[in-house]
């Protein structure tokens, strides 16, 4: 997660900082990974801040609902917005997009990573990365995919593995989980935090988990590597990032405060952070 605002105030043209709530902008439904870091951190920023944080779900077009709002807002330290990296990626899979992530918005600190998850529906009849390629390969478009947005791991799995298998695109990550543990999408690749606890339950097979050998010992699966069958790109994170309008890195003052306040609110030793598969990384 990333932190980042508008243009630095004038010297004396504002009273100490924060005296207002703070809006924090976020690209993705509620009960998402994304929902879940941030309502977790939420709370102990406003303690840390001295004011009322809230949590503003802006989800849709791949975040870039959020990211437009987030563009647009006053330059002035209020506004933050959550940006993970289908964000960074949306400059690919978009001709035109009415903000730009690099000339807009600034980062101020990365708060947590979040392995990601390749599972199946107990009923597709593989127990690893290298049985779900082959059996995608010789049944090609028998299996599909579920996905929460344009873009996701699960498009460069089917892309860099060269298998055939239907792209079901659903409006967020949550209705997609919804849908793969009820058996009418085959396959997803998503966050730990969203998909461990149905494979625990048993509802889900997870395959491989996009992590250190160490997290994934702790998860009780394999980390995807070449080893494994995937293509090299897939063993990747998922980042989380805090941002905001461009600028407010130029107010010392604005962004020390909230990237040490960020960075005290979610304790690496957390047990709820432990048992949803993340890392902070502040």
């Amino acid at each position: 997660m990333l932190f980042a605002t508008g243009a630095a105030a004038q010297p004396g043209a504002t009273p100490a900082y924060p005296s207002k709530p703070v809006r924090w902008i976020l690209p993705a439904q509620a009960g998402g990974a994304n929902d879940t870091a941030a309502r977790l951190i939420a709370p102990r920023l406003a303690e840390l801040l001295g004011q009322t944080v809230v949590v503003d779900n802006r989800g849709g077009a791949g975040g870039n609902i959020a990211m437009e709002v987030a563009s647009k807002a006053q330059p002035d330290g209020y506004t933050i917005a959550q940006v993970s990296t289908i964000q960074a990626m949306n400059k690919s899979f978009y001709r035109r997009l009415p903000y730009d992530l690099v000339r807009d918005l600034a980062p101020v600190i990365e708060l947590i990573s979040v392995a990601t998850v390749i599972v199946v529906h107990p009923s597709v009849p593989v127990h690893t990365p290298q049985e779900l390629i082959a059996y995608a390969r010789a049944n090609p478009g028998k299996l599909n995919f579920a996905s929460g947005t344009n873009g996701a791991t699960g498009h460069y799995l089917k892309h860099l593995a060269g298998i055939d298998m239907e792209v079901v695109l659903y409006r967020g990550t949550p209705p997609a989980v919804t849908e793969t543990v009820a058996g009418q999408s085959h396959v997803m690749v998503g966050t730990s935090s969203d998909l461990m606890p149905f494979a625990r339950a048993g509802k889900l097979r997870a395959l491989a988990l996009t992590s250190s050998t160490r997290r994934s010992r702790a998860a009780r699966i394999t980390p995807v590597s070449r080893s494994t069958g995937c293509p090299s790109p897939i063993s990747r994170y998922c980042m989380s990032n805090a941002s905001g309008r461009t600028g407010f890195m130029r107010s010392s003052s604005r962004s020390s405060r909230a990237s040490s306040a960020s960075s005290t609110s979610f304790s690496p030793s957390s047990p709820r952070s432990a048992r949803k598969c993340s890392t902070p990384l502040a």
